[in-house]
């Protein structure tokens, strides 16, 4: 990673996600990351379940879903894969960074999203009428904030995992893969991360591993809390009551629910310090790569009852940032992650992609 700015003062936590947002929107970085995803797939997962094997790649956000999405599309077509087709899985609407254009869901997987699991579930290999039918079989899925939760598809044998997970969003998001088949079994699992160090994912899961125990929560904490907020004299019960009769009286569909929702959570949202925000200039990647790190072992070892804490009284206050020189942030991050790169990793031409919306399709 490279500047050739001034080098002006930072936060550092700020200036480090927004480098690293950077290096993910890169081309190159969703490049590598679908060679990794198809190779890895396509010689270790799809034979597996006679054939039936899924993926689901786990991304920080829409757009980052968009483009290793993309990328996929483009390195199947390249290599003719037919046995690693995608999908993408998103809520809402995003207009792509690249092309401009207005892109949900359906528009790019060419069907309605509540068809997606069914769709995704389709195998050639259950199918007497393959041949003859030429139905799509999709094997990879690709996410941003869905289906992380309560989805059950026991032909999940890999995850790909580009998006830091922590606590009980690791151990929900992970558990996709738990789900069980006739064919399946533990050897079938596998599991590849970009993002997580492997004794996080460890930590995330040891509180649930036997018995958990929750702390008896304090009955009085909401309240207390009320209290607390009141005597700042910045809502007034009065007010808050005269609104909730009018908007009451108005009846049902006074307004969309998306609208009120938005509506509640303007009136009380209380004043609260102005975020500042993060110029890194035009700092830009230079040298790209990824390395494997090697095989780890998250099991865990029996060690008794686990203790979760629930609400408390003391949640986190204001912390004040550290403040150092984007320098020092490009620096450390260069350290950490550079890999001894060399000129075989250097970034000279950004190749021209054609930002279609989705895969080709077989007719």
């Amino acid at each position: 990673m490279s500047s050739e700015i001034s080098n002006p003062e930072v936060e550092k936590k700020k200036a480090r996600r927004k480098l690293v947002q950077l290096v993910e929107a890169h081309p190159e970085s969703a490049a590598q990351k679908a060679k990794l995803i198809v190779e890895d797939f396509h010689t270790n997962i799809a034979g597996r379940l006679g054939g039936r094997a899924k993926a689901m790649v786990v991304t920080d956000g829409r757009q980052q879903a968009l483009n290793v999405y993309q990328a996929i599309c483009r390195y199947v077509d390249d290599k003719g894969l037919a046995n690693c087709r995608p999908l993408v899985a998103f809520s809402g609407s995003l207009t792509d960074e690249e092309s401009g254009h207005e892109l949900t869901e359906s528009k790019i997987n060419g069907f309605p999203e509540g068809r997606l699991p069914e769709r995704l579930a389709y195998t050639k290999a259950d199918d007497t009428d393959a041949a003859a039918g030429n139905q799509e079989e999709y094997r990879i899925l690709v996410v941003a904030d869905k289906y992380q939760t309560g989805f059950d598809q026991p032909l999940l044998c890999a995850m790909y995992v580009d998006k830091p997970l922590t606590g009980v969003a690791a151990v929900q998001t992970l558990s996709r893969l738990n789900r069980t088949h006739l064919l399946k079994s533990q050897d079938d699992v596998r599991i590849v991360d970009f993002v997580n160090a492997a004794e996080d994912i460890q930590a995330s899961f040891k509180p649930w591993y036997e018995i958990t125990l929750t702390e008896q929560p304090d009955a009085n904490l909401l309240y207390s809390k009320q209290q607390e907020v009141m005597t700042f004299q910045v809502l007034d019960v009065s007010e808050m009551e005269a609104f909730m009769r009018v908007l009451g009286s108005a009846g049902p569909n006074r307004m969309p629910n998306a609208a009120e929702k938005k509506l509640h959570a303007e009136l009380l949202r209380l004043p609260g310090r102005e975020a500042v925000a993060v110029d890194i200039g035009d700092a830009d990647l230079s040298h790209y790569r990824l390395e494997f790190t090697g095989h780890h072992d998250v099991s865990l070892s029996l060690a008794g009852e686990q203790v979760v804490r629930g609400h408390a009284a003391d949640g986190g206050g204001y912390v004040e940032p550290e403040v150092v020189r984007l320098a020092d942030v490009i620096n450390d991050l260069n350290e950490r992650f550079g890999l001894n790169l060399g000129t075989s990793d250097q970034i000279l031409l950004y190749p021209a992609w054609s930002r279609t919306p989705g895969c080709s399709r077989s007719r």
